[in-house]
């Protein structure tokens, strides 16, 4: 995970990704926590170039329970 955000995620895989993830795909992103790690479940939103960090990634848009989770992991965050 290279951004996050209130509503989700911007992920870049150390594998290259399958070319059958694209938006509209469920994902599971694990990510290591104090207890070990938790998973965030999202939706991907677009797949491409990210200039900022000039690598291919996904957007995803995390849902429900990982929503809140990701709000008390970065308590900074705030709606947008």
């Amino acid at each position: 995970i290279l951004d996050v955000s209130a509503e989700g995620v911007f992920v870049v895989s150390a594998d290259p990704l399958p070319d059958a993830v694209g938006p509209g795909d469920t994902v599971w992103v694990s990510v290591p926590s104090s207890d070990g790690s938790v998973t965030l479940t999202g939706t991907v939103r677009w797949r491409g170039y990210h200039p900022g960090h000039q690598l291919l990634g996904c957007g995803v848009q995390l849902e429900g329970a990982s929503l809140e989770l990701i709000r008390t992991l970065v308590p900074s965050l705030k709606d947008g």
